[in-house]
C-alpha cells in the first residue's frame, strides 16, 4: 500500500529532491506551497500522486484548514516532512527592515508552531505514522544572527518535542544536513523514514555539520 507523504514548511530545491525520491517509491505526495511561482519545485507527476496546495504558514487557521481539508477528503497521512531551508541569504541585522524580521519570525517560527500543532493533532488520532523535522544549512557554518535565531529555536522546540512526546505511537525525528547535495539528503531521509528508525533523536547525514554531533 502506498504511503502518503505531506511536505511542507520553506521552499529550497530540497522539495525537488525530496518529491522526485518518494515519487520513485511509487508513494502519493502533498505539497504545500504559498505562493504561484513556487509549484516550479516539484516535478511533473500524475495530478493523483502529487497533490498541490495551497497554505499559509503565518496563520494558524491555514494550517487547521490544511489537515481539515485532507480529513474532509479522506486523505490518510503516513508521514510529515516540516522544511527549514537556510541559504545563506540573510543580511546582516541592522540592514534588515522591521517588516523583514516580522515575516521572518511569522513564516518560520509561528509557522513552525502551527505545523507541529495541527501535525501532532493528527497523528494523535491514528496508530503510527511520522513526524520529520528536516533541517538543511547550506549557507555559512555559523549562520547569520537572524537565521541563527530562528534555527536555535526550532533546534530547541524539537529536542524538546522528542522528549515530552517519546511515548506517542507516532514518531518524531529530526534531520540535518549542511551539504548542496540535495539528491543525496533526499535519498538518506527517505530511506531512513522508510526503514522506519526510531524517533526522537536527529540524524545526521553529515556527522561534522554545522551541529557537529548526533543524538
Amino acid at each position: 500500500m502506498e504511503d502518503t507523504l505531506l511536505i511542507t514548511g520553506n521552499q529550497s530545491p530540497l522539495n525537488t529532491s525530496l518529491a522526485n525520491r518518494w515519487l520513485k517509491q511509487d508513494g502519493r505526495i502533498i505539497a504545500t506551497v504559498e505562493k504561484e511561482d513556487e509549484t516550479v519545485l516539484y516535478p511533473d507527476a500524475d495530478p493523483e500522486k502529487l497533490i498541490i496546495t495551497s497554505h499559509d504558514r503565518r496563520s494558524p487557521f491555514s494550517s487547521r484548514a490544511l489537515f481539515l481539508d485532507l480529513r474532509n477528503k479522506k486523505i490518510e497521512l503516513d508521514h510529515i516532512f516540516i522544511l527549514f531551508s537556510i541559504m545563506g541569504n540573510s543580511d546582516q541585522l541592522q540592514m534588515m527592515t522591521s517588516r523583514q524580521i516580522e515575516t521572518g519570525i511569522d513564516e518560520e517560527v509561528k509557522g513552525f508552531v502551527f505545523l507541529l500543532k495541527e501535525s501532532i493533532g493528527h497523528f494523535q488520532n491514528r496508530n503510527g505514522g511520522s513526524i520529520n523535522i528536516v533541517i538543511h544549512n547550506t549557507g555559512p557554518n555559523v549562520p547569520a544572527p537572524f537565521d541563527a535565531l530562528i534555527l536555535g529555536g526550532i533546534e530547541a522546540m524539537s529536542n524538546a518535542f522528542f522528549t515530552y512526546y517519546g511515548r506517542e505511537k507516532f514518531k518524531i525525528r529530526g534531520f540535518q544536513d549542511n551539504e548542496h547535495d540535495t539528491d543525496g539528503y533526499a535519498d538518506f531521509i527517505c530511506d531512513t523514514v522508510l526503514q522506519d528508525r526510531p524517533g526522537g533523536k536527529w540524524y545526521n547525514k553529515n556527522k561534522t555539520g554545522f551541529f557537529g554531533f548526533g543524538r
